[in-house]
């Protein structure tokens, strides 16, 4: 039997998200002119998770740009945002990506380095501009340099005080209490749904189960040598209890009318992955559907080539009936 198959859009994975502005912005910033950058960011402040967002992403344009507009106004909050996020960069990029045993000294010293620089650029900006909540979910990503829980439930309760429902800084957060790092499945699962548990319909802070459940597979199925990993990921994602959750989940996001949150399309993004991870075709056709043109390489980087992966799982959705 034949049918037609979905029509579905292409999709460009950029962390900017279709941010016009940010877009704007980024290239303002590859051209080296800090000033007009700067009144774009100065526009972000009051607006918080645009803020992040701008934050996040102009801080990897790591060119002398910053180092212009540090040495012509030293004392500008919104530099030492970018400056934090900068070296925060400069640290992944110097440790990589593999795994600690495939790690060398050098990289771990590179990136202790850059991470220490990035601590003292969020408690900068902290300084210069107190009620901004941007400098502390930098300031948790810092501490991945080293494994003291004290600091991590100062700089949260800092964070959420500022802006209880910061997404970008409860992802940090679920990020730090997972097990690959500092936590344990229990303490990540606890703070992903105590967050969504308390926020407002509409919040992407809803999502934040869902994606404990990625972190959840990722260290049980595929974390090591495991030859059956692939079929119990499967067995995991359509558990009864997992698509409730994931359901329930992706209602809550939806439940305030088509979400206009700056990460919207990162959210979609991780419907659609977990969707597809699972093989559940048509439910995955309608997150497809919803994605738009723009997506964020998260979580599709965790399956390999973000792109080539994303576009597959579009395939064999497209077929679905």
């Amino acid at each position: 039997m034949f049918w037609k198959r979905a029509k579905l859009p292409e999709v460009t994975l950029d962390d900017a998200l279709g941010d016009a502005g940010l877009v704007k912005a980024r290239d303002l910033a590859r051209a080296g002119d800090w000033a007009a950058v700067r009144e774009m960011f100065a526009e972000t402040v009051g607006d918080w998770e645009r803020r992040a967002l701008y934050a996040n992403v102009l801080g990897k344009v790591d060119r002398v740009w910053l180092d212009d507009w540090l040495a012509a106004a030293p004392d500008d909050p919104g530099l030492w945002v970018l400056l934090a996020n900068r070296e925060a960069d400069r640290a992944g990029r110097a440790r990589g990506a593999g795994k600690a045993s495939e790690t060398s000294r050098e990289q771990f010293a590179d990136f202790h380095y850059f991470m220490a620089r990035a601590a003292e650029a969020c408690e900068r900006a902290a300084a210069l501009n107190p009620d901004d909540p941007t400098p502390w979910i930098q300031s948790i990503w810092t501490l991945f340099g080293h494994r003291s829980g004290a600091p991590f439930e100062k700089r949260f309760a800092e964070l959420t005080a500022r802006d209880p429902f910061s997404y970008l800084g409860h992802e940090a957060a679920v990020q730090y209490r997972t097990k690959k790092w500092f936590g344990s499945h229990g303490a990540m699962y606890e703070l992903a749904r105590s967050a969504a548990a308390s926020a407002p319909p509409g919040s992407p802070l809803h999502a934040l189960p869902v994606q404990a459940h990625i972190e959840y597979a990722l260290r049980e199925f595929f974390w090591g040598d495991n030859p059956n990993g692939a079929e119990q990921n499967l067995e995991f994602w359509n558990s009864p209890d997992v698509v409730r959750e994931v359901e329930a989940a992706r209602a809550d996001w939806l439940a305030a009318g088509p979400p206009r949150h700056p990460a919207a399309p990162k959210v979609r993004g991780v419907f659609a992955f977990v969707a597809s991870w699972g093989e559940r075709w048509r439910p995955a056709l309608a997150d497809f559907r919803e994605l738009g043109p723009v997506a964020s390489e998260y979580p599709w980087y965790y399956r390999g080539r973000p792109a080539e992966i994303l576009r597959a799982c579009q395939v064999r959705a497209a077929r679905a009936r």
